[in-house]
């Protein structure tokens, strides 16, 4: 998308037997105004309404595209009659499904793979099921790169890893490519075609054997950057005054698990102290809440400041047995934090969800 992808696109298509790919030719040559869309981010609303316009005048139902350093990957499907763009936890299960299907039994006890914290943990899910590993890191490529190459000297195969925001990485490299996405995915919707399946319908069997898992993120935008660590300190954190090592219900949701990678906390650990990296100059704190009597439900979120800019990130994701109670689940979270740790009327934040 006016970055630098066609032409190892085109070496894509050509091995896959040439003619695959039909271009969009006002967005295939590198420009930094970005002049066709707001955002050259194939994440971003928009971004894919010309590609998708041109797909329609000629009958495609498929869209891919990669950002201007084509390191990022997304896709748009047209199923009976209406486009869906796929999210980036979505993608990511599609491969990971994809990837371990095509690996014996019989070795996937050295096999992991992995996704960031903020990503969906259908993966871990699918690991529990199917005799697989699966870890999550800290967001960013670095961690999930190194985590990699550590798992690898230790004898492991990490064919396949992402982060929510349409990163995935495959053998080929221990970053997140664009291209080796491009290709792989073409060869998986191959593979659905073949079957006469969709990419919904592969989500769909997904969802059946391992559970809903439905996602509500958003953010705040912060104009006074003393606002995120004096939120986290002082309203998230208010458990520690009554000496508690973390708070044991949000509302009327049990706290199953929490992670303070601030202060370098984790309750799941026999010493109380995180496998990921504590850092104390940024705030990031994951939490799984549960409701009781109910074990086939949780929602599991991550609040963290953001590095980069100014806003203060939530990520939710709700586990159910139904779609539209994993939905609902993921909203009233966000209506419980909202109200109970962001204030963002007081706090002079705006919300984004």
């Amino acid at each position: 998308m006016h970055g630098v992808g066609t032409q190892f696109a085109k070496h894509v298509d050509e091995k896959l037997g040439g003619g695959v790919l039909v271009y969009v030719a006002e967005q295939c040559t590198p420009d930094p105004e970005f002049p066709t869309v707001s955002s050259p981010n194939p994440e971003e609303k928009g971004a894919l309404t010309l590609a998708i316009s041109k797909a329609e005048s000629l009958d495609i139902p498929l869209v891919v595209a990669n950002d201007p350093d084509a390191d990022r990957f997304s896709a748009a499907v047209k199923v009976n009659g209406k486009w869906r763009q796929l999210t980036g936890n979505e993608i990511g299960f599609l491969f990971a499904d994809y990837i371990i299907s095509s690996i014996p039994k019989e070795k996937l006890d050295k096999v992991y793979l992995l996704d960031s914290t903020v990503s969906s943990q259908m993966i871990g899910s699918m690991a529990k099921k199917l005799g697989f590993h699966f870890q999550d890191t800290l967001t960013g490529f670095k961690w999930i790169g190194n985590k990699a190459i550590d798992l690898e000297k230790e004898g492991y195969t990490v064919p396949f890893a992402y982060e929510e925001a349409i990163g995935f990485m495959f053998s080929v490299a221990h970053d997140k490519d664009g291209i080796s996405a491009l290709s792989v995915f073409l060869q998986m919707y191959q593979s659905w075609l073949k079957q006469g399946k969709t990419a919904i319908d592969v989500l769909e069997d997904g969802f059946k054997k391992y559970g809903y898992f439905k996602e509500c993120n958003g953010y705040y935008i912060v104009p006074d950057l003393d606002t995120t660590p004096k939120v986290f300190n002082e309203t998230i954190r208010k458990y520690a005054a009554s000496g508690d090592a973390y708070p044991k219900k949000i509302g009327q949701f049990d706290v199953a698990s929490w992670r303070d990678l601030t202060i370098g906390f984790d309750s799941t650990t026999s010493d109380n102290k995180p496998l990921l990296p504590v850092d104390s100059s940024s705030q990031m704190i994951t939490c799984k809440l549960t409701l009781a009597g109910n074990d086939n439900e949780f929602v599991r979120f991550t609040a963290r400041g953001s590095g980069t800019e100014p806003k203060l990130k939530v990520y939710i994701e709700a586990s159910a047995e139904t779609e539209q109670r994993a939905t609902d689940l993921g909203k009233q979270v966000w209506d419980l934090l909202r109200d109970e740790w962001f204030n963002p009327e007081s706090n002079k934040m705006i919300e984004r969800v």
